[in-house]
């Protein structure tokens, strides 16, 4: 190797995320300030804030949270839809805001690419709230995230395929994360390290 290899910090893992039970069910908290089960809502793994690995996950323990807390909630489940009966029919309103979302995508073919739009958001956060991160560049990341926003409602997608078609399905999840992470680096005001920083 004559010519350096070009390094940039990644995500690797996230940490934090919705608040749950040890059963994926998700927390929220009501007037009184006690936590509450949000009715319908479960997350695990990375998404999900069971706050078992305290500053710092230890390398290997992000499988065994998927396992234990991935099983819980599947039993948890398996029990609460045995109890329930018959399940509710989506409404009128839930069904044609699936097929509006649908329709979008598949009636767009001229619209950006939305390979240059995940590039762009890849430099706002690389740039933005990356490893150090400052309250300025954050708000003028925000800020930019608005605008990629608004580029992807007019984004096209090249794959039609009506199934498991993960361009569909990603496309808006990138904007969506950023912005979690965005706000998130927020509340982290000023910034914490981790454990063995």
């Amino acid at each position: 190797m004559k010519e350096p290899i070009p390094v940039i910090p990644t995500c690797h893992y996230m940490m934090g995320g919705i608040p749950t039970k040890v059963t994926g069910q998700a927390l929220t908290v009501n007037e009184k300030g006690e936590d509450v089960v949000v009715p319908g809502l479960f997350a695990v793994g990375e998404i999900a804030c069971v706050s078992v690995h305290g500053a710092n996950r230890l390398g290997g323990n992000s499988l065994l949270d998927l396992v234990v807390f991935g099983r819980a909630a599947g039993l948890h489940l398996q029990e609460s839809i045995a109890e329930q009966g018959a399940l509710r029919d989506a409404s009128e309103s839930d069904v044609e805001a699936s097929l509006d979302r649908l329709n979008r995508w598949n009636n767009n073919r001229n619209g950006e690419d939305p390979v240059a739009i995940r590039k762009a958001l890849q430099e706002c956060m690389q740039h933005n709230f990356s490893v150090f991160r400052e309250g300025d560049a954050m708000a003028k990341g925000l800020e930019q995230l608005k605008v990629i926003r608004e580029r992807l409602k007019n984004a096209r997608l090249d794959d039609t395929s009506s199934e498991f078609n993960t361009s569909a399905l990603s496309v808006w999840n990138w904007i969506t994360d950023g912005n979690g992470v965005c706000n998130g680096c927020f509340c982290q005001l000023p910034y914490r390290k981790p454990w063995r920083a």
